[in-house]
């Protein structure tokens, strides 16, 4: 059986005790004054040659992730030297899923690191994914000529089985229960820059935001990549916890973070991308798990219980 934590009530004084360990401030976590420069992520010389992709042909269970809204606006996040760039933050923690197939690895899902050990991605990513091992590999871009440039960790990635999952026990697709977090064996070592997740309450509308992620249907042809767009957010609070946007998806995109540009330009994970217009109950916006107080105690309780660090995770703001 798939391995699951059960939710529990939200608890003010456990939040506040987490918080107040944990909380740093976006000065001295998310300084991102030399973000364009290569200096600080210097890992060109680290070799990955023994990576080769595989064609995105498993996507029966991802259907209701097809979600492009109006035209295609979607933009390729590539290993350049300046952002955006897989090799610079705000893109190199987020992270190419694939699943164990028959010729190896194939295109999954994506997640974000938001701990040196805790990937935050859509719950049916991993309970979808059976009793397969999922290899995870930040900042992908599978076909770039220089294999150096091909992932931005250390390591280059890391495959994990079903014991690293943590999903809810109520769990169900398209609804605020699916989101989970993949333990990782072992820390990487970079990238060494994490989103911040923050719980909003209030009712905003016209709140621009970001997804990046690997869609499956760019993997044949440019296999491994990153794609990225921005758009609006319709609400971010809503009664059923989800996060209804205009960014542009394709199955394979589930589990890529869902951020908007905060006070001194730090980037903040606001939801984590779940599904397409087949998810919505209007079948008009395509939909994300908003991250609330309650889904931040319960990535805390997840990460205390295996023993690692959490996430940066600050409460909600009117």
């Amino acid at each position: 059986m798939l391995e699951v934590a059960t939710m529990h009530p939200y608890d003010d004084d456990l939040m506040d005790e987490f918080l107040s360990s944990e909380r740093r401030s976006p000065a001295q976590r998310f300084d991102e004054s030399n973000a364009d420069t290569l200096e600080e992520e210097a890992f060109l010389d680290d070799a990955f040659d023994d990576m080769e992709a595989d064609e995105a042909d498993e996507w029966d269970a991802m259907e209701a992730d097809y979600g492009i809204v109006g035209t295609d606006d979607r933009v390729r996040v590539s290993p350049q030297a300046r952002n955006p760039s897989t090799r610079l933050f705000p893109f190199s923690p987020i992270r190419y899923v694939q699943r164990r197939s028959a010729g190896g690895f194939s295109a999954w899902g994506t997640g974000n690191l938001v701990a040196p050990r805790v990937v935050l991605t859509a719950g049916h990513v991993l309970r979808d994914a059976g009793d397969r091992p999922l290899r995870i590999t930040p900042g992908a871009a599978f076909d770039s000529p220089r294999p150096a440039l091909r992932s931005t960790g250390q390591p280059p990635s890391q495959t994990v089985n079903r014991s690293a999952f943590r999903t809810r026990g109520d769990y169900r697709p398209c609804t605020a229960t699916d989101y989970g977090i993949i333990v990782l064996p072992r820390a990487f070592t970079r990238p060494t820059r994490f989103m911040p997740l923050q719980a909003r309450a209030a009712a905003r509308s016209a709140i621009r935001v970001t997804v990046a992620g690997f869609p499956g249907d760019k993997q044949s042809a440019h296999p491994g990549t990153m794609w990225r767009h921005s758009e609006g957010v319709e609400t971010v609070a809503t009664t059923d916890g989800l996060l209804r946007h205009r960014v542009d998806t394709m199955p394979g995109s589930s589990g890529s973070p869902i951020w908007l540009l905060g006070a001194g330009d730090t980037r903040i994970q606001i939801g984590v991308h779940i599904g397409g217009q087949g998810c919505d109950t209007a079948g008009t916006r395509n939909i994300g798990v908003r991250v609330t107080d309650a889904v931040i105690a319960q990535i805390a309780q997840w990460c205390r219980l295996a023993g690692v660090r959490a996430p940066v995770m600050w409460r909600s703001r009117p």
